[in-house]
């Protein structure tokens, strides 16, 4: 089934380099583990809550 010209994608790859595929992705999870001690978090974030206002101007009316 696995000729010359057939495509073999990452799945194949990781398969036969499970070595590799394991330095990846510890590599991934350091990157990820060192980013997220540099993110700011604030304990407790100012809230800002979208308003909509609405206005009519309708002279020589009453408002009942």
């Amino acid at each position: 089934m696995s000729g010359n010209g057939e495509r073999r994608g990452l799945v194949h790859w990781s398969i036969t380099r499970p070595v590799g595929t394991t330095i990846i992705a510890l590599a991934i999870c350091i990157v990820g583990v060192s980013v997220v001690g540099r993110l700011a978090v604030d304990l407790l974030p100012r809230i800002v809550y979208p308003q909509i206002g609405a206005g009519v101007r309708n002279s020589g009316v009453d408002p009942r």
